[in-house]
């Protein structure tokens, strides 16, 4: 698996990283990981290193995988943001 913070070209990182912020956390408090790609998608992992907590994402055309991040983000799936 690509580690998709490792490779901020990727598409996907950067709506990732600001939505992170955006719910209050440290976007290099998480990793993003990217399974093999498909013409119907691909599954991605989101990780909080300090917590170990993740969450597993469908990626494809029309899939709302950044809406389920926030919603998962902002309802203390992956617990709370680190005070600034």
């Amino acid at each position: 698996m690509a580690r998709l913070d490792d490779l901020p070209q990727d598409p996907l990182w950067a709506p990732l990283s600001s939505t992170l912020s955006r719910a209050g956390f440290e976007p290099r408090d998480f990793e993003l990981r990217s399974g093999p790609r498909s013409e119907l998608g691909h599954l991605i992992t989101l990780r909080r290193r300090s917590t170990g907590q993740r969450r597993h994402y469908t990626v494809m055309p029309g899939s709302p995988w950044l809406f389920n991040a926030f919603a998962d983000l902002t309802g203390g799936c992956f617990g709370q943001p680190a005070p600034h």
